[in-house]
């Protein structure tokens, strides 16, 4: 026997083995389903069947003939109770669909990075994935959080949050304060709880960014920043044509965040609008999937990129 033929036995003896595992499946629906619309005869018939196919799953009989007592018993005297094709693809297609929303509302979700406000970090046109069980379960359509003590945001991760003043609205931004933090922006340098954090010159950077009202890119320039928050190091950027930034200082109320993006002057953030509440937070950014944009298209070297 050739390579190719063991090949094609190997895959016809693997159909024929999954065929046998529906029809038993099949049979122990009906008999549990339909034991009250079954002749003693029937249900007889049905229960040596299907006893017989297992065995012959085990290899202690011939498959074919026992595959083919049971299915003409499904097909003939038993047809009313066995499933149609059509009802067999819907139930497939539900149970895909169900699992895909069980895992989008509680699990792991995409979201489009839409806007300029975490470059360099994150750039326009990124698709990354967010988890939303790190922070605990939120019930699907609504603003509240089951199990928020498994885990709080920390200083310096990166979350996607519903917009405190327009519910319709997801942003992503850097926490870089928690509950009882005194959070203050001098001249560009972020202080938390009065101890002035990293904040390096690290030359310029040319970029694109996305207008969405006018729904264009463009080109910008930045001035560079190595800083750190929390365990977190990252790049900040500050366009060199404004005046340097003060903000604070505030304190941030327990149970709620403090919020800016990576693009520290073109980014509306805590500053603007306020804290955000825990209940709030949909989930941690955790690594980009896919990322397509100016000026080099779809950006290969970016999938599968860890954010940080």
């Amino acid at each position: 026997m050739t390579r190719l033929s063991t090949l094609r036995a190997w895959r016809d003896r693997r159909l024929l083995r999954r065929e046998a595992h529906h029809l038993v499946k099949e049979a122990r629906r009906i008999q549990r389903r339909y034991a009250h619309r079954l002749t003693a005869v029937q249900a007889a018939a049905l229960g040596e069947r299907a006893a017989h196919l297992v065995l012959a799953l085990r290899g202690a009989e011939p498959l074919d003939p026992a595959i083919e007592l049971l299915g003409d018993l499904l097909d003939g005297e038993l047809a009313f109770a066995k499933k149609s094709a059509a009802r067999e693809y819907v139930e497939s297609i539900g149970g895909v669909v169900f699992i895909a929303l069980l895992l989008r509302s509680f699990v792991v979700e995409a979201y489009q990075i839409p806007s300029g406000s975490m470059i360099p970090t994150l750039q326009v046109g990124d698709h990354i994935w967010v988890n939303k069980m790190i922070y605990g379960l939120r019930i699907p359509f609504t603003e509240v959080k089951l199990a928020t003590h498994w885990r709080e945001p920390k200083r310096g991760e990166i979350v996607v949050f519903t917009h405190p003043r327009e519910r319709d609205k997801d942003l992503i931004k850097r926490v870089v304060g928690v509950g009882g933090d005194v959070v203050e922006l001098s001249n560009n340098v972020l202080t938390v709880n009065g101890v002035a954090l990293a904040h390096r010159h690290d030359g310029a950077m040319h970029y694109f960014d996305f207008d969405e009202g006018a729904d264009q890119w463009f080109e910008r320039d930045a001035t560079k920043y190595h800083d750190k928050v929390g365990q977190a190091e990252f790049t900040t950027l500050q366009d060199p044509l404004l005046a340097p930034r003060t903000f604070g200082p505030v304190r941030v109320p327990e149970g709620q965040l403090f919020v800016m993006g990576d693009n520290r002057d073109n980014s509306s953030d805590s500053r603007y609008w306020g804290f955000v509440p825990l209940n709030l937070v949909r989930g941690r950014a955790m690594v980009v999937w896919w990322s397509r944009g100016e000026p080099e298209g779809v950006r290969f070297r970016r999938f599968g990129h860890l954010i940080e």
